[in-house]
């Protein structure tokens, strides 16, 4: 198994050792009691986790892994893929992902092939929703989803 989406889209390894939700060093609390000098290094070590993540949102559009990946793929985690089919034209790819469609991924990536055109149908067992998109260079043609009852998209 594969991510298609790690990798066509790579989430930036700098935001792999980020927390989600982010959290200062020190509360407002823990400096509130502190005494002087103390205190002036959880200040100081607050703002220096602030400053890091404000440059993590300035290289990467997002200060943490979870942030970067609902904005870039539209899931929380990537998916678990395999190639099913090959074609001389088409490649089928089947996979699951976690919790929603990752609709926001898919069309970046398209932006980044866009000679290719991506379409992805899904199902959802458990929530009851079903449906089909498709991409190219960026752009959605088309967007159809359903609500439906049974196993496999019944």
């Amino acid at each position: 198994m594969v991510s298609l989406l790690n990798t066509l889209l790579p989430r930036p390894e700098a935001l792999d050792d980020t927390t989600s939700p982010r959290r200062p060093v020190w509360s407002d609390v823990q400096i509130e009691t502190a005494d002087g000098a103390e205190r002036q290094k959880m200040v100081a070590e607050n703002q220096a986790q602030a400053e890091h993540e404000r440059c993590l949102t300035e290289a990467y559009g997002a200060a943490d892994w979870y942030e970067w990946s609902i904005k870039y793929w539209g899931v929380k985690w990537p998916d678990r893929s395999e190639i099913v089919e090959r074609r001389p034209r088409s490649l089928r790819i089947s996979g699951m992902c976690p919790w929603t469609v990752p609709t926001i991924g898919l069309r970046k990536i398209s932006e980044n092939f866009p000679q290719l055109r991506f379409t992805i149908r899904w199902f959802e067992g458990g929530m009851g929703f079903a449906g089909k998109a498709a991409y190219a260079g960026g752009d959605e043609l088309y967007i159809n989803e359903r609500t439906y009852q049974g196993m496999r998209g019944g």
